[in-house]
């Protein structure tokens, strides 16, 4: 759906403790290394352009949850497809 550009390092930084019950970064290991279709429009919470999303099926079986205290941080590469879930906890 989109151009290749130039390598991009992300960087997420935890403003408050995060855990997967309010939502915790989910990285989908390996993705980085092609290019992923994405389907457009079918996503209304997604931060991508165009509500795009990446169908399940092309994603790993084996995603991370990246866990953190506030002010702690991760680092990736742009591309590497990722994510998070509703936040199901009384935390914001």
């Amino acid at each position: 759906i989109f151009p290749r550009s130039a390598p991009v390092v992300s960087v997420w930084v935890a403003v408050d403790d995060v855990d997967v019950q309010n939502g915790a970064m989910r990285f989908y290991p390996r993705t980085h290394k092609e290019q992923l279709h994405h389907d457009v429009g079918t996503d209304n919470c997604s931060a991508l352009m165009k509500g795009q999303n990446i169908p399940r099926s092309l994603l790993p079986d084996d995603p991370v949850d990246i866990e953190l205290s506030s002010g702690q941080y991760t680092l990736f590469d742009g591309m590497l497809a990722h994510g998070s879930g509703r936040n199901l906890s009384p935390r914001r």
